[in-house]
């Protein structure tokens, strides 16, 4: 076994120290082809030696750099459209209808939590815009959050090349929530400042306090093992409201977790309800429609912090 190989498994350990994405041998040639470059940049010799920097207590600008680099940033407008179409044929005229009757502000919060480079949270916000008559009339929460500070800031932006664009969203819509560019296009502010953006760690909790009603966490434990996968599921599971929706990937499934982890139907789109199960499985006389939310109106979300 050469040093250099035992130095590339050490900084693969660091990486799942530090986000959880586990690099087995067969993913070792990204080191090389990821690292390699920003290793030299940054001076230092060997894998070994931007370990070490990467521990440092201080050296919070390295281990987002190496984050930056080793992680996977591949998403796209409409990702699965039937979630989409879940959200804004069903839930959403479930919403209508309960505020109709209630007479309450209609209320929706909603939770990507490895928003990469803004994709999919702009996608949910175009869903919404085009479904709900009337936007400013709901109490709307958006929280958009990822591990990588660099597609944070793109998602921020909004900013997008044209093969970005044209990779899944409508012209219809670039031409009402985007605005042409010298290099592509930005999503107009807005639309832009309706979200709140942040760096977060799926494999710590979130800083605010709040539950969410949908929060969205596809194709990214792909690249967890099975201790980390159920850990981020579980943290996950504490932040939706009892009757909340949980969206994964569309090849992921949850049934290892437990029996809490039954898949539901939104429409075509196929997502976990845990609190709710979880709230039946510790009270099986209560019927499943008894199981109400929180009532968290009047919270606010605190600004997302960074690691």
């Amino acid at each position: 076994m050469s040093k250099e190989y035992q130095s590339a498994v050490r900084l693969c350990e660091v990486l799942y120290d530090l986000c959880g994405v586990l690099l087995d041998d067969s993913k070792l040639y990204l080191i090389e082809n990821r690292v390699g470059g920003l290793m030299r940049k940054m001076g230092y010799k060997n894998y070994d030696q931007l370990a070490d920097a990467a521990k440092r207590s201080d050296a919070s600008s390295i281990r987002d750099s190496l984050v930056d680099a080793l992680t996977t940033n591949e998403t796209y407008f409409f990702r699965d459209q039937q979630v989409f179409t879940g959200l804004s044929n069903h839930l959403v005229r479930q919403i209508e209808q309960d505020s109709r009757k209630s007479g309450v502000r209609p209320k929706l919060r909603i939770w990507s939590s490895a928003c990469s480079t803004g994709q999919e949270i702009y996608s949910v916000l175009f869903t919404l815009a085009t479904t709900i008559e009337n936007l400013d009339a709901w109490d709307l929460t958006l929280l958009a959050t990822d591990v990588s500070p660099a597609a944070v800031a793109q998602a921020r932006s909004g900013t997008y090349a044209e093969h970005e664009v044209t990779r899944g969203l409508p012209q219809a819509q670039r031409d009402k929530f985007l605005s042409q560019t010298q290099t592509g296009w930005q999503v107009l502010p807005q639309w832009r400042n309706r979200i709140t953006f942040g760096q977060h760690n799926l494999i710590n909790d979130l800083a605010s306090g709040n539950r969410f009603d949908v929060i969205l966490c596809r194709n990214v434990t792909i690249y967890f093992d099975a201790k980390t996968r159920k850990l981020v599921f579980e943290k996950l599971t504490r932040r939706l409201v009892p009757e909340g929706y949980l969206f994964v990937g569309g090849s992921e499934t949850l049934l290892d977790l437990g029996d809490a982890y039954k898949p539901h139907r939104l429409g075509a789109a196929v997502c976990y309800r845990p609190q709710m199960h979880q709230a039946a499985i510790a009270n099986p006389q209560a019927p499943l429609n008894a199981i109400t939310s929180l009532g968290l109106a009047g919270t606010k979300l605190a600004s997302p912090v960074k690691r």
